[in-house]
């Protein structure tokens, strides 16, 4: 897919596989409302070096971010949803 940038503003799920295999990825924005991340939803996203995921998120599937770029980031609020599953699944985190 020649998909490089999405925003998604006003979304409350990212379904299982919506962007897999999306390899030209590179920024995705979302909103305040997003409450959770389906099963390979960003897998082998090979250009998303990270993603800032917001407050209200409360369910994030495990392999979610599978294949995405080397040093992939997941940038979260303190004590939030997101920063955990960041922390159990060792991916590299940012506190915002």
């Amino acid at each position: 897919m020649k998909l490089s940038s999405i925003e998604l503003p006003n979304v409350e799920a990212i379904y299982d596989y919506a962007f897999s295999g999306c390899v030209n990825l590179t920024s995705v924005e979302i909103g305040e409302s997003l409450k959770t991340i389906g099963v390979y939803s960003f897998m082998n996203c090979e250009k998303l070096a990270g993603l800032e995921l917001p407050a209200s998120l409360t369910s994030i599937v495990k392999f979610t971010f599978s294949g995405c770029a080397d040093g992939f980031t997941i940038t979260a609020p303190a004590g939030s949803y997101a920063a955990e599953y960041a922390t159990t699944y060792n991916i590299p985190l940012i506190i915002k």
